[in-house]
């Protein structure tokens, strides 16, 4: 696994990645790699044998700059801007509790930048009723 750090419109966001493919992002819950642990767990490592797995830290989290403000609208223009600046095609989006939150409303809003969805526990998810 590598760990690199790049800049994206003057915000430092750390970013893990390890593994050949096609890119899976996955985007930390609060108990995982980014979170409390400092490296892939086995669920990750798991993946990289068939993807190039990018997980990077969500905004304030191991490395990353926090954001000036932090509604969901606030992290979905973070994410946007990330995955333009990695050049991500539409990929393999996976998010875990509260990654899964702004895995689902991204993939909602932006359906162009998924090819698919996979949530795990997601939480946050306003629904009517």
């Amino acid at each position: 696994m590598s760990v690199r750090t790049i800049d994206i419109r003057g915000r430092k966001v750390a970013i893990a990645q390890a593994g050949d493919g096609s890119p899976l992002v996955y985007l930390h819950g609060f108990a995982d790699v980014h979170g409390v642990a400092g490296d892939l767990m086995p669920f990750h490592q798991r993946l990289t044998p068939h993807a190039t797995l990018i997980a990077p830290a969500h905004p304030g989290c191991n490395g990353s700059d926090e954001l000036g403000c932090w509604g969901i609208d606030d992290v979905l223009f973070h994410y946007l801007e990330l995955f333009d600046a990695l050049r991500l095609a539409p990929c393999h989006l996976v998010g875990h509790c509260v990654g899964g939150w702004i895995a689902a409303e991204l993939a909602v809003r932006h359906p162009e930048r998924v090819s698919r969805l996979t949530l795990i526990g997601a939480c946050g998810l306003f629904v009517p009723g």
